[in-house]
């Protein structure tokens, strides 16, 4: 009863607080998935290898083949943080079982996390990966010589 006399009371306040419940509930549930991810970058590698490689971007080309190779070598991991998502690289796949990818002390720590990042996903898209490929068939050396 108290909750709704204050609700009444102070209707900008409520509705605030409703606005804002709602944008985070939006966001928490068009939070992409690993799954998405990986079936983007499928298809940026697919667009890729369609462009030959004269017109083909280099700066595009160097990042999906690095994201290639993560994703091939299972270092990959998704830290899900409720209304955005942040991809990053690890030093090992979970199934490997050597001193070095099982020693706490040997994982990635807070101070390397920021520069093993590789994309934030939020609203059910993942950023640099969109980012890399706006001009991925135009190749800026092309046309230096002229």
């Amino acid at each position: 009863m108290e909750t709704l006399h204050d609700a009444k009371q102070h209707p900008f306040k409520t509705s605030t607080y409703f606005a804002s419940l709602s944008v985070a509930a939006y966001f928490m549930k068009t939070n992409p998935t690993k799954l998405q991810f990986e079936r983007q970058l499928t298809e940026c590698a697919n667009d890729l290898a369609i462009v030959g490689d004269p017109i083909r971007n280099p700066h595009s080309d160097k990042h999906i083949q690095h994201l290639v190779y993560c994703a091939n070598a299972g270092l990959l991991r998704r830290t899900n943080l409720a209304v955005f998502s942040v991809m990053w690289t690890d030093n090992y796949d979970p199934a490997v079982d050597v001193y070095e990818a099982r020693c706490k002390l040997l994982k990635v720590g807070w101070f390397e996390w920021p520069e093993r990042v590789i994309d934030i996903g939020i609203l059910g898209h993942w950023r640099w990966l969109e980012r890399v490929m706006i001009d991925y068939d135009i190749n800026p050396d092309e046309w230096v010589h002229q």
